[in-house]
């Protein structure tokens, strides 16, 4: 019948998927091989953030000047 023959495909396929967890679990969990860390662009956005870090101070420095010499003129 078709009916049991779709049940019998879904539990199939739901066999291959257990087997296939059973066996990269199989000694615990362990490092997946594919995915690695990228960590070669990290010093472009750090340089990016000192420079950012830099120009605002650098703001704050000049305002807080001109705000010192404006209340010492008036």
């Amino acid at each position: 019948k078709k009916g049991d023959q779709d049940s019998l495909l879904t539990l199939g396929s739901l066999h291959a998927e257990l087997i296939a967890v059973r066996t990269r679990f199989g000694n615990g969990l362990t490092k997946n091989p594919i995915s690695k860390p990228d960590k070669s662009g990290a010093l472009v956005p750090m340089f990016g953030g000192f420079m950012g870090a830099g120009f605002v101070m650098l703001m704050w420095l000049m305002l807080r000047q001109g705000w010192v010499r404006y209340r010492a003129a008036h």
